[in-house]
């Protein structure tokens, strides 16, 4: 009971906001809904979020950055039910990938286009907190 309140939940539910800021960028970005493309313009300043896509720091390997998230979140979150001994290694290195993107995103968000994008801050934020979890698991077992 102990591991799924301090760690499967919490785990979850980070991957659950994961997933949302992915398919919520996803879906304002490509027009996908009107009301999404909506909220879009109001949470993010100037345009930014939809500008993002005209820029280099937007795919990685011909593919969105979403894509790579969506399946960072849906891995985190299988394999939090999972118990074999590589999990957590795996977990771990798939974390450190993501937050060691992510500050290569941050940097060039911030600082090459000073753009301020929720969705992607929410996103890097969450992936910190998910490599701190599987961290927390690991030294704790």
């Amino acid at each position: 009971m102990n591991d799924l309140l301090v760690f499967q939940l919490p785990t979850v539910a980070l991957s659950a906001v994961g997933l949302y800021t992915c398919w919520h960028f996803a879906a304002g970005q490509f027009n996908w809904s009107p009301k999404h493309r909506k909220s879009m313009e109001i949470i993010c300043e100037e345009d930014h979020c939809t500008k993002l896509s005209d820029t280099p720091y937007y795919r990685l390997l011909y593919f969105p950055n979403w894509y790579f998230g969506t399946a960072f979140y849906l891995f985190c979150s299988i394999c939090t039910w999972l118990s074999a001994p590589l999990i957590p290694w795996l977990t771990i290195l798939g974390s450190l990938a993501a937050v060691g993107m992510g500050i290569i995103l941050i940097w060039s968000l911030a600082v090459k286009l000073r753009f301020f994008c929720v969705y992607c801050y929410t996103a890097h934020a969450v992936n910190l907190l998910l490599l701190g979890l599987f961290i927390t698991r690991l030294l704790t077992t």
